[in-house]
Parts: C-alpha cells; sequence; structure tokens
C-alpha cells in the first residue's frame, strides 16, 4: 500500500465522522446514547463507502531462500572394498557431509549406488554391479533444473549399461572423486575381435581386430592367431604417443568342419601390470555345403570334361559325370545338367 493510498484512508474516516458528528451530535439538543450509536453507524457506514470508491490494494512480499541441491553419490558396489578404498569413500563423504560452506550454500543430499541409484547415509559396498548411466537418468527425474553440481565419489569402472557420458545433462556439472590407483601404466590390449560365426569349409573368412596401447614410449609389438599348437598369422605392429591404437584386417583359412577355437595375442617382450586383456578366444563354426551336380550324357566328350573343371573351380561344388542309367535317385544330386 503506497503514502498516497494511506493518506486518502485517513482523510476519508475525518470525513465520515466529520458528517457523523454533525448530524447526530452537533446539531442535536441533548446527546443522548441513541444518538452516539446513531453517530457510529453513520461513521461506519460514510467510512465503508468511500473505502469501496477508492478500492485500496494491501500487498505483502514473503522471502524464502531456496538453495540448489548438491546431491552426493557414493558407488557402493564390491569393487571399492577390492580396491581397499572403503575407508577413503567414507573419509571424503563425511567431510563432504560436515562442510559447514556446503551446507551453507546447498541442500546436501547423499545417495549411494550400485545396480540401482537410492537415498543412503550408510555403505557397505555390496553391490553386484556398478551401472553409473543409472545415476544420470535418476538425477534428471528427481531434480527437475539441470542446472545443479553433482560429486559422484566412484572408482570409474563401469560394469552394465551405457556409457554414462550420456546419462547427464550437459549442464549439469559433475565433479568425480576417484577412488584407487589412477597411475597409467604401459598396456598393450585387445580392444574388439569381430569375426563372423560361420564360415564355409575350404573358404578365408576375415577377423578384423583392434589393439590399444597405453603407454610414453615407441614400441613394437607382436600379434599372432593361433589354433591350438599351430599358429595362423602373425605380424609386427607399431605403437606409439601419438599413434596408440592399429586396426588390423586378417584372413584366416577354413580347413575343417565344425566348430574351431582360435586364440589372439598380443606381446611386446615388456613386463606388463594387466597381462589378461592381452589375450582373447574366439570360435567360428565351419560348415560344409558343397553341391552335388550331375553332368548327364551318353557320350564322352572333351566339352563335358572341361566343363567339369570349370564348374570345381569353385571349392563348394562336386561334379560327377554320369550316363542316364547310372542315376538311381534324383536325391543324390541338387543340380542335373544334361
Amino acid at each position: 500500500m503506497t503514502s498516497n493510498t494511506i493518506i486518502l484512508i485517513l482523510l476519508s474516516a475525518f470525513v465520515a465522522f466529520a458528517l457523523s458528528y454533525f448530524h447526530y451530535l452537533y446539531k442535536a439538543k441533548n446527546q443522548s446514547k441513541v444518538n452516539w450509536f446513531l453517530a457510529f453507524l453513520r461513521f461506519f457506514s460514510i467510512f465503508g463507502l468511500l473505502l469501496l470508491l477508492l478500492n485500496p490494494r494491501i500487498a505483502s512480499k514473503s522471502y524464502e531462500t531456496i538453495k540448489p541441491p548438491l546431491p552426493i553419490i557414493v558407488d557402493n558396489s564390491s569393487s571399492i572394498n577390492e580396491l581397499g578404498a572403503t575407508y577413503e569413500a567414507q573419509e571424503v563423504y563425511q567431510k563432504l557431509i560436515a562442510s559447514k560452506a556446503l551446507q551453507q550454500k546447498y541442500a546436501v543430499q547423499s545417495y549411494g549406488f550400485s545396480s540401482e541409484m537410492e537415498s543412503m547415509e550408510q555403505f557397505d559396498f555390496k553391490g553386484s554391479q556398478t551401472k553409473l548411466f543409472e545415476v544420470g537418468k535418476n538425477l534428471k527425474s528427481i531434480y527437475k533444473s539441470s542446472l545443479f553440481p553433482t560429486v559422484i565419489i566412484t572408482d570409474g569402472n563401469q560394469t552394465i549399461g551405457n556409457d554414462y557420458v550420456y546419462g547427464f545433462e550437459q549442464s549439469n556439472a559433475v565433479y568425480p572423486v576417484v577412488l584407487g590407483d589412477t597411475t597409467t601404466v604401459m598396456d598393450l590390449k585387445i580392444s574388439q575381435l569381430n569375426v563372423n560365426k560361420y564360415a564355409f569349409l575350404k573358404n578365408k573368412f576375415p577377423v578384423e581386430v583392434f589393439l590399444s596401447y597405453s603407454g610414453t614410449k615407441a614400441l613394437t609389438a607382436k600379434f599372432s592367431i593361433s589354433k591350438g599348437n599351430s599358429i595362423l598369422h602373425t605380424q609386427n605392429v607399431t605403437f606409439s604417443p601419438n599413434q596408440r591404437s592399429q586396426r588390423l584386417n586378417i584372413l584366416l583359412p577354413a580347413e575343417a568342419v565344425g566348430v574351431q577355437v582360435y586364440q589372439a595375442k598380443i606381446a611386446s617382450g615388456l613386463a606388463e601390470k594387466n597381462s589378461y586383456n592381452n589375450t582373447k578366444n574366439f570360435a567360428i563354426e565351419v560348415i560344409d555345403q558343397k553341391s552335388e551336380i550331375a553332368l548327364v550324357s551318353t557320350f564322352n566328350h572333351p566339352d563335358i570334361g572341361m566343363l567339369k573343371r570349370s564348374l570345381e573351380s569353385n571349392l563348394q561344388r562336386k561334379v560327377a559325370i554320369v550316363k542316364p542309367n547310372q542315376i538311381n535317385s534324383l536325391q543324390d544330386f541338387n543340380v542335373l545338367i544334361l
């Protein structure tokens, strides 16, 4: 309500009082209780009418400080326990929760996650999975605003789900506290190996291999593919700090029918802290689908022999030259050439 409105209200009250006093008290010969009562009613009727004409508005303002949320999310999976970092995780969490500066600026809330994310303040580090993608997905549903910071205490290993990079909003600032040993060590590994499920006998099938390297020096590694005790393919691969990955395309022969198991391996001769990722086994099923073709003729001719050799140039075909009376069953052949 403005100051001008207050002045008008006071002026209205004065006018109402003056008129009531003039009509019922000043002009009256005797000031009885009835006159005072009538003057009182006349005052409120005139004052109410003037208030309706003025139509004053009374507005009030209230202020409330809403702190932005600060979710502190702890990796509650068993990998933290295996790293021996449970004490560090609890220590970092307690320092963040007890921080007066954070409490004054943010609404601090604590969560834990493994396969699912849930509100918790006590952690046992016994979760069987690390589904970091679900954290970003759940934050979107819990907090409608995307402008808030997030602290994640984790070892950085994700065992299931989509890439966690796509789980968080781009405007959501994420501050990770990484537990465990983060020292970069020299490591060669077979990142991915692609191969078909089936191959035809006597044909060659392709194998696509992606190799990666982590280190600070240039080196030459030996890549090989073996089957049992036989080495089917070997080649040298060069890596450097500027070239940390290689892609190889290899053709291997399918020489036996059935499921064949192979092993891909890369080695450099240098000691590696993690050699488990240096080998990768894969399998392919070799099938024999030879077409049985019959060349049916009543006499011999050089062109028939030429046609037989031409058809059998493809190892998936087998050709027999027969006379009409030599065909006992049509089930013995896939194709008849007369």
